[in-house]
């Protein structure tokens, strides 16, 4: 048996790098690799700015242990406060005066008085300095308003 003669390859290109592989392989490995270290390099960056903020919010959270003690207030881990207020202050900074409405109308639910029977309450002194401090850290802009807001409150010792 004989078999029939192939057809000559066409010389190599002395230029091409990789003779062997076929162009568009080549290419569809280029792009693949491309699209694999941008995808790094996203990841990357989004791992370093969490990294960033997690200091920004330790930082922050360093500032507030301070003045919790100062204050003579008992002071949680600064890694609770960290994850609680973050880098702005979170819930506190949004709308620090709902927080009052909110307690005084919790107050009002759990003493089971309603109607004429609801007689306003002495507050804990220390939740109202405690919500000055971390407003004072995390958005001191909003202090005044607050203070406003709690001027009239009558406060009392913790027990």
């Amino acid at each position: 048996m004989t078999t029939a003669p192939s057809a000559p390859e066409a010389p190599a290109d002395p230029r091409d790098p990789h003779p062997g592989a076929p162009a568009r392989h080549r290419r569809a490995i280029y792009v693949g690799v491309i699209v694999v270290l941008v995808v790094l390099l996203v990841l990357a960056l989004m791992g370093y700015t969490s990294t960033r903020n997690d200091l920004a919010a330790q930082r922050k959270a360093d500032k507030l242990s301070g003045r919790l003690r100062a204050a003579g207030l008992p002071v949680p881990e600064t890694s609770v406060l960290a994850q609680t207020f973050g880098t702005d202050g979170g819930a506190a900074c949004d709308d620090p005066a709902k927080a009052l409405v909110d307690a005084r109308t919790n107050g009002g639910l759990t003493s089971g008085a309603t109607g004429p029977g609801n007689r306003p309450i002495i507050a804990a002194k220390d939740l109202v300095t405690g919500e000055r401090q971390v407003l004072a850290t995390y958005c001191p802009d909003k202090l005044p308003s607050f203070n406003q807001q709690v001027k009239d409150l009558k406060l009392e010792d913790s027990p």
